[in-house]
């Protein structure tokens, strides 16, 4: 049975008529993280952009065509018409370890690194990680929809109630009550689309104050009705009946990056629900803020438009545009994490997305790092790269390269001594290694454990530098492997000879708190 067919029946169930309109609506034709943009065209055909540094999620040459997709932080799974889910893109989480289903699914959502369906039986199917219980849905329930982000999952039952699951309760929705048509998670909140077009939020902001940060109550547009809806952390929006765009802001100035009153066939906001989408230099140092590219709307004509806190640029549609401005005039600063005496990680003034910069898409340019005067890496890479290899002096500089092979101006050199733990940008002292320099030890042991296709790393911390942790970023021979808030980590990906698994420790305020490297290709 095809999995249009099988949409037709739910249709005659008289229990899922009222909401199914608003299920559909998850399963769309376009569907983007901050790694990748993916569309579906009527054939079941797949498109994707990908972000410079993440080819490895490009879909497969033989994937099959399908009925619905979504995107997650670094995979990206769909529904093919047979009904069955298939998922592509990295593994180290499970992310592409697809369940077997005895009912075909029929809505589908991807989160930072994991997946939740809905069948044919309106029963809740998740894989993926689990760090946070995300994947656990309530036993019995039935659902029209599910929805999950990062750290937590919702689902939409029934009757049009909302229930949500996660080891951490002060995240689930306070004060929301249906029935919805539709639901989308914002960054640890909840919103609804009601039948009659109104939408309502959960307020989550009397809850424990470390919640409240992330979760900012907002009022929701009330200017309806409204035929769709979307949230993020800044902003929830709504389409009007006649398509215009309409939405409420955590901060006021943010209505100007959004292209309120322009008409739109349908919007979405960032599939995967990370908060700390784009890595920005502040105040002389790095840190994650809320922005990046939070919501894309298709136009009446077919085509897409993005937009976050900070500027409205054309999606993937949008026409072609060089980098040689950018990589002439953009200023390169510079600052470093010292993990040993041969392990540094140098920092820079990020770089636009590969769709994002003017309005129109351009191409990445290439980035050549510089040590001691030395080329060491020419890749691309947005914000950082990682150096195994320090020398206990050394000076970095990089400089960008042009699709022409142009290269532009060489940055200020950093200076850095692995030793005396001082790294000095233009001949001035940095913020990230004096921030740190007074903090204790972070890990005090970590094991291994060999699997038949991989290894499992897990790590204790020092009790006096936990409650400062958010979590922790994982580097596989040097290269990003995702993030975790749990002590484990399992990566199947990678051959065991030579391998070396990284254990970064992060902060609330994204700060580097101490790093610990394992395996037997880590110098």
């Amino acid at each position: 049975m095809s999995f249009r067919l099988m949409h037709q029946l739910l249709l005659s169930l008289p229990l899922l008529t009222a909401s199914l309109y608003a299920v559909g609506q998850t399963n769309s034709n376009y569907s983007f993280s901050p790694s990748q943009f993916c569309t579906l065209d009527e054939l079941g055909d797949v498109s994707c952009i990908i972000s410079r540094g993440y080819e490895r999620l490009a879909p497969p040459d033989n994937l099959p065509s399908l009925g619905a997709l979504t995107t997650g932080e670094t995979h990206a799974c769909g529904i093919t018409l047979e009904g069955q889910p298939v998922c592509w893109g990295d593994n180290y989480y499970g992310q592409l370890n697809t369940p077997t289903v005895n009912a075909a699914l029929v809505q589908i959502d991807a989160g930072a690194n994991q997946t939740c369906a809905v069948d044919t039986n309106a029963e809740s199917i998740c894989w993926g990680l689990n760090d946070n219980l995300q994947l656990d849905a309530p036993e019995g329930e039935k659902f029209l929809q599910v929805d999950t982000g990062s750290l937590m999952t919702c689902g939409l039952k029934l009757d049009g109630e909302v229930t949500c699951w996660s080891d951490d309760e002060r995240r689930y929705p306070r004060n929301l009550v249906g029935p919805f048509v539709k639901i989308d998670l914002r960054s640890g909140g909840v919103c609804g689309l009601t039948n009659d077009g109104e939408i309502r939020c959960s307020d989550n902001s009397m809850v424990t104050p470390s919640i409240t940060p992330y979760t900012p109550y907002l009022a929701p547009p009330s200017n309806g009705p409204y035929i769709d809806m979307s949230a993020t952390y800044n902003a929830v929006c709504g389409l009007k009946t006649d398509g215009s765009l309409d939405c409420t802001f955590v901060d006021a100035e943010d209505a100007s990056s959004y292209p309120l009153g322009e008409q739109f066939a349908k919007i979405k906001s960032n599939d995967t629900d990370i908060l700390h989408s784009t890595r920005e230099f502040v105040d002389g140092r790095f840190t994650y803020l809320p922005s990046g590219t939070e919501m894309c709307g298709q136009k009446m004509d077919g085509s897409f438009e993005c937009w976050d806190e900070g500027a409205i640029f054309a999606g993937p549609t949008g026409g072609g545009s060089t980098n040689t401005e950018l990589v002439a005039s953009f200023e390169l600063e510079l600052d470093a994490k010292i993990y040993d005496s041969n392990s540094v990680e140098i920092f820079w003034t990020p770089l636009p997305s590969n769709y994002s910069l003017g309005g129109t898409l351009f191409v990445e340019p290439v980035v050549e790092i510089y040590r001691n005067g030395e080329l060491i890496e020419s890749r691309n890479a947005r914000f950082s790269y990682f150096d195994g290899n320090a020398e206990i002096n050394s000076e970095y500089q990089i400089r960008l390269i042009d699709e022409a092979g142009i290269p532009g101006p060489f940055s200020d050199v950093l200076a850095v001594n692995t030793i005396e733990r001082t790294v000095l940008f233009n001949g001035e002292p940095t913020l990230i290694q004096s921030q740190l320099a007074e903090l204790p030890d972070v890990f005090t042991s970590t094991n291994t454990a060999s699997l038949f296709v991989g290894i499992v790393v897990a790590w204790e911390v020092n009790s006096d530098v936990e409650s400062l942790i958010d979590g922790y970023e994982i580097r596989v021979n040097g290269s990003p492997a995702g993030f975790t808030r749990s002590n484990l980590f399992v990566d199947t990906n990678t051959p065991l000879a030579g391998r070396c698994v990284e254990i970064i420790a992060v902060g609330f305020d994204q700060a580097r708190l101490g790093a610990k490297s394992v395996g037997s290709g880590c110098s």
